[in-house]
């Protein structure tokens, strides 16, 4: 990570050799992602990596208009972006230490980066862009979660050419990169006041930019404000027009200034105000119903509430409540029984409830406030629990581990709110599918406790009207198709038939007109009849 300036610079040196222009302009000078370093410009590098080499950088005279919106900049050069991961060994009995940064494509397929990011002995692996790919806050699991749930789009590097004066290394990956961009390497000069666009993962927020002016041009340094942070190292950093004109290497302070996070207005709105922002779920298949859906969860989107198979959830409880009636000691328990949960309204109300209630799960200010779901205002402050910062995980697991039914660990998680918060931040990805028939299909995922040790478990999918939804507890009948190496599922209905039942008979003999619609139903509960689904309706229990 720490670079060192040297007194002399070669003209030649391992494998990468510098053009008398190079050496005497600042037009491309190279900077970014850890401490402070100094080095010459290399906007006129020619890689000579044999046998194969990237080729002539794409040079253009930088005279193409400057229209081009920041958003469209972005857009172009962003596919170019690789993600870089350095897995270094470590001490006996100790993790491996995991650092991370970017690189960027240059012709001929080969990545650009900085030296330290792919120094030190470690095994390298690289992650090409792709659209479709969601990243994640560190507040949310950052690069821990992302490398869990993306671990199968990881292939491996080589570092294959490098320069420890500047801090540049090649790398080649192991993919395909013909269908990606590779970026314009501009030959224009650069001047103190220049807006400028730095492109990487810093912070673990990958795939990313910030924006900032050139500051100054030091001996071999273009000195920005654009926004850098652990995980910028070796991005490129852009002109106006997309262009390459520096190489992001170092940053002078400890922690970088200025980057923050906020949640989107409209998740504000969905979760404050009667204004709701829909969220589009990806019930397309049962894997991506599973994915798209936790996801939402985790948010508290309200379309979480569409998840599940409530027709078949309402089913199961009635096969309680009528275990319920068949047990009451007396005609009026009975017709109690009858009326409330059995009635021509009772699913309507049932699912309702069953609703509104598991909208809170992970609400720890829902106690505070559910008698009066319309305040004048919103709460004047709201925190967020944010897990402690840790070393990221391996970027790799083995692909041979054993498929194992649930610890006690994550049936413990499972069923405690605040745990399985942690799971989800900790990140969750799809494993395995089996297709019991068309209409319904067997899920495996996996999920890592707040240890890193990662559990296995099994949902179960119905194709209902075109979607993908969720059956939170499986019949007997149905966990009979289970796969045998399939790891059973958290919920089945033989452990909540019981509890719903006595739970039936407990509120019916209360004094309650209709005990369906009270507050401890324990459909909303962990365990209970509905499982974990989150639907945050703010101030509005509209469905």
């Amino acid at each position: 990570m720490f670079g060192r300036q040297h007194p002399k610079q070669h003209a030649q040196r391992n494998n990468i050799v510098y053009t008398t222009a190079a050496r005497r302009s600042l037009a491309a000078p190279v900077i970014c992602s850890f401490l402070t370093l100094a080095f010459a410009g290399c906007s006129s590098v020619e890689i000579q990596t044999p046998p194969q080499t990237p080729g002539t950088p794409n040079q253009t005279p930088s005279t193409a208009p400057t229209q081009k919106s920041t958003a469209d900049v972005v857009a172009a050069a962003l596919p170019a972006v690789v993600l870089l991961i350095n897995e270094r060994p470590a001490k006996p009995g100790a993790a491996p230490v995991i650092t991370y940064g970017a690189g960027f494509l240059a012709p001929g397929g080969m990545v650009i980066t900085s030296l330290h990011v792919v120094d030190g002995g470690g095994k390298l692996s690289a992650m090409l862009y792709s659209p479709g790919r969601m990243g994640f806050s560190p507040m949310d699991g950052g690069l821990g979660r992302f490398l869990f749930e993306n671990q199968a789009n990881l292939v491996p590097a080589e570092r294959i050419a490098e320069d420890g004066v500047t801090d540049l290394a090649v790398v080649r990956v192991s993919a395909d990169t013909s269908t990606l961009p590779s970026l314009v390497w501009s030959n224009a000069e650069v001047r103190p006041g220049d807006k400028v666009l730095a492109l990487g993962h810093p912070q673990e927020t990958v795939w990313s930019f910030s924006a900032g002016v050139v500051g100054a041009l030091q001996h071999g340094i273009l000195q920005h404000d654009a926004v850098v942070g652990p995980g910028s190292s070796g991005g490129p950093l852009l002109n106006e027009r997309g262009e390459v004109v520096g190489v992001n290497v170092a940053r002078v302070v400890n922690q970088p200034a200025g980057l923050s996070f906020a949640r989107p207005i409209g998740m504000v709105a969905s979760t404050f105000s009667d204004h709701r922002v829909t969220a589009p779920l990806d019930q397309s298949s049962p894997e991506k119903a599973a994915i798209s859906c936790w996801r939402a969860q985790q948010l508290a989107l309200p379309e979480t509430a569409n998840c599940f198979d409530w027709d078949n959830e309402w089913t199961l409880f009635v096969k309680s409540a009528e275990e319920a009636e068949r047990n009451a000691a007396s005609s009026d328990l009975k017709q109690k029984i009858r009326s409330c949960f059995l009635g021509p309204a009772s699913k309507a109300g049932w699912i309702a409830v069953t609703r509104e209630e598991v909208i809170h799960i992970f609400d720890p200010t829902y106690k505070a406030w559910k008698n009066n779901p319309k305040p004048d205002k919103p709460p004047a402050e709201l925190s967020t629990t944010t897990p402690n910062k840790t070393e990221a995980p391996a970027a790799t697991q083995s692909s041979g581990e054993k498929k194992a039914a649930p610890s006690s660990d994550f049936l413990t998680d499972f069923n405690d709110p605040q745990r399985l918060a942690v799971r989800l931040r900790n990140g969750l990805r799809t494993e395995a599918v089996h297709m019991v028939n068309p209409q319904l299909a067997w899920v495996v995922l996996a999920s890592r406790s707040a240890s890193g040790a990662v559990d296995r478990f099994t949902e179960l999918y119905s194709l209902v009207q075109g979607k993908w939804l969720q059956r939170l507890h499986p019949t007997p009948e149905e966990v009979a198709s289970l796969p045998s190496d399939y790891p059973a599922p958290p919920m089945v209905f033989t452990d909540t038939f019981k509890k719903n039942t006595a739970w039936v008979t407990k509120r019916a003999s209360s004094i309650d007109p209709c005990p369906l619609t009270a507050p401890d139903n324990p459909s909303a509960k962990m365990g209970g009849g509905s499982g974990r689904a989150v639907l945050r309706s703010g101030w509005s229990t509209e469905q």
